[in-house]
């Protein structure tokens, strides 16, 4: 207790103490007076006579009603005061305690359950938040470590295989050949990882605008499917569109197919080889539902639910040479979020789905 607070502890003991006595005087002459002019009047009256108070109590009886009650009130009030100050007081501690990590719960006292509710909620989303920053934050950086160290290995093998070819001048053609190659597919990994870096660093510091303007989505995936043809044949897989015709809708058309981009690229690397990729698009009263179907692995429930976060992904993307940073589902809720769509995915007997749904016609974004 500091020196503020023992003061005004000793302040409130005194005036409570000087209260009780007044209030126990005032009321002994009233008890007194009630008492000359009630069932004890003969035997009291005769003592207050002697006393020479007998008719001052006469006198007196309005005013010490009066002033009774203006004492209990006074009294009640600074009780009242008194209770409402403990209370504050005691709600300033619990707010105090949100933001000390050292304490587990805020705890008030007897009255002050629903406060007590409220302030335990701030502290939990409070260290929620700074649980998931925290989260994102080493993810984003065991990320960095991950891309730098694989930017080193392909690095090494291309450095390793020129210097077999220049100092081998003699080379057979066919080693040659061999070599040039290996060193232009490092060198596109190597682009990739660096792609994945700077990609990290815009959707830190960036914010996305949308140019808007009609969208046929029918030949967006169609553009798209020949462009991934060159991925799916690598792994001898084939595809099925299941679509309605002349699917349109407002929106950013680069953003777009940016989107449908991240999730064609997911579902080829999650594929097993010599499956069938699913591309449906279909169309409501409203809205516009794409989705992409592969077949490989059946995601956990617990992973499901985090494939959209930032710098997350699933354990087995790591061992691909395709895995990402983690950013293509996030980027791509993120962008469907802005056209006030949803995303949303489903995992089971080895199948995956992404969904997105947008709305046909433009609405104002919150």
């Amino acid at each position: 207790m500091n020196k503020n607070e023992f003061t005004t502890l000793k302040l409130k003991l005194i005036l409570r103490i000087v209260g009780s006595v007044f209030f126990a005087a005032i009321a002994a002459l009233l008890v007194l007076h009630l008492a000359v002019d009630g069932f004890l009047q003969e035997p009291v009256a005769d003592f207050a006579d002697q006393l020479g108070i007998y008719h001052l109590l006469l006198k007196l009886k309005i005013p010490l009603i009066i002033l009774m009650i203006v004492v209990f009130l006074l009294f009640g009030i600074f009780l009242a005061m008194d209770k409402l100050s403990y209370y504050l007081n005691a709600v300033s501690r619990g707010i105090d305690q949100v933001f000390d990590e050292q304490k587990n719960i805020v705890e008030l006292p007897d009255g002050l359950e629903a406060m007590e509710k409220k302030l335990n909620r701030v502290k939990y989303d409070l260290q929620k938040r700074q649980l998931e920053a925290k989260q994102s934050e080493q993810q984003k950086n065991d990320l960095v470590v991950y891309l730098a160290h694989d930017l080193r290995t392909p690095m090494t093998s291309i450095l390793g295989y020129l210097s077999l070819l220049d100092a081998e001048k003699d080379m057979a053609k066919e080693t040659k050949e061999k070599y040039s190659n290996i060193v232009y597919e490092k060198a596109k990994r190597m682009e990739l990882l660096l792609d994945e870096l700077f990609e990290i660093t815009r959707f830190n510091a960036t914010s996305m605008e949308l140019i808007e303007r009609k969208v046929n989505l029918n030949i967006m995936l169609e553009q798209l499917i020949e462009e991934f043809y060159p991925l799916m044949a690598e792994k001898e897989l084939t595809y099925k569109v299941i679509q309605q015709e002349n699917v349109e809708l407002i929106a950013d058309s680069d953003q777009l197919a940016r989107v449908f981009d991240n999730l064609l690229r997911n579902a080829v690397v999650y594929s097993e080889p010599k499956t069938e990729i699913l591309i449906e698009l279909l169309k409501t009263d409203h809205s516009a539902i794409i989705s992409f179907t592969n077949f490989g692995i059946t995601i956990p429930k617990e992973k499901l639910e985090r494939i959209f976060e930032r710098f997350y992904r699933v354990e087995e993307a790591r061992t691909t040479d395709s895995g990402g940073a983690g950013l293509g589902l996030a980027i791509a809720k993120k962008i469907v979020e802005l056209h006030n769509g949803t995303i949303k995915s489903e995992s089971e007997n080895l199948k995956t789905v992404l969904t997105v749904e947008l709305p046909l016609k433009k609405s104002l974004r919150k």
